[in-house]
């Protein structure tokens, strides 16, 4: 039994170290080699300009001419009576104006 005892007592403590280890080790990672890689991808593909023969890049090109419709609504309520409604003395009485459309 005292043998069964220190064998799971071994187990446990190895296992807790091995996931201190990739726990430490994840954390160097996103902490230094993570954002060193974006910053390097974002500076290299994606900015804003042309090629050496004078075209659009492909970022460019996709934020010049999008592929898709991007339509925003907007809905405004105009407040009948505020004052009862800021004394919270009756229910909101209000008009509903809109949906404004914007492309």
């Amino acid at each position: 039994m005292q043998k069964r005892q220190w064998i799971c007592s071994g187990v446990s403590a190895g296992l807790f170290l091995v996931g201190a280890a990739l726990l430490i080790a994840g954390i160097v990672v996103m902490v230094n080699v993570f954002p060193n890689i974006v910053n390097k991808t974002i500076k290299t593909s994606k900015v804003l300009g042309l090629n050496d023969d004078g075209s659009l890049n492909d970022f460019t090109r996709t934020w010049a001419v999008p592929t898709y419709i991007s339509t925003m609504q907007y809905w405004v309520f105009d407040y009948k009576n505020p004052i009862g409604i800021l004394n919270r003395a009756l229910y909101p009485d209000m008009d509903e104006k809109g949906p404004y459309a914007y492309e």
